[in-house]
């Protein structure tokens, strides 16, 4: 895919391949916007705070399940904040192509970032990436970001595209997932060296 034919947010497309057949993508895109990020006094990512998240807002199951996975900080827990915007914040977009199999984009997704971080296309001031999940999927999904560093931020509830045509994935609720990119590199590096 040439240049003139990527989004002007869009930086790099990986294909996912299952027996020979391609079955997945993901793209690495500048987000629109600029995102806050929250920490505790002893420096982890946490969730935005209880007092904007509002779980017992929630649609029944969505309130539930938001709850069972999701532990929102008080606004006295949080001891730092900040804001990125532009590149400082790779979204990660999954896709699946042609096969009933949801989860599947996601297991490339390890594989993937390690790739794109290596890659020249990569911003040199990245710090975080970002990426949405249907809140129906299952557990196993949570719990494989999870144990690859990843922290459930936040729900992105149903919203209009203004700028592209109506899909079915817009009237989703997902949850928000941000990923430090320094977690990232110390798991290639880990690898590397078990691999030696």
């Amino acid at each position: 895919m040439t240049g003139e034919e990527m989004h002007n947010s869009n930086i790099e497309h990986h294909g996912i391949f299952y027996r020979g057949n391609l079955v997945g993508a993901v793209t690495y895109r500048a987000p629109l916007g600029r995102r806050r990020l929250d920490w505790n006094e002893a420096g982890d990512l946490v969730p935005r705070p209880a007092g904007e998240l509002k779980l017992d807002d929630l649609p029944s199951p969505m309130s539930g399940r938001a709850k069972q996975f999701m532990d929102p900080p008080t606004e006295d827990e949080i001891v730092e904040s900040e804001v990125f915007g532009g590149t400082e914040i790779i979204e990660l977009n999954r896709i699946c192509i042609g096969v009933d199999m949801p989860n599947l984009a996601s297991c490339g997704l390890a594989q993937s970032q390690d790739r794109f971080l290596e890659s020249s296309s990569c911003p040199s001031d990245t710090e975080y990436f970002l990426t949405l999940v249907r809140a129906d999927f299952d557990a196993s999904m949570i719990k494989a970001l999870a144990d690859r560093g990843w922290t459930l931020r936040s729900i992105s509830e149903p919203t209009e595209a203004g700028n592209r045509e109506h899909k079915t994935i817009h009237d989703e609720y997902k949850w928000v997932w941000i990923c430090p990119v320094d977690i990232v590199e110390d798991q290639q590096k880990t690898l590397t060296d078990w691999e030696n």
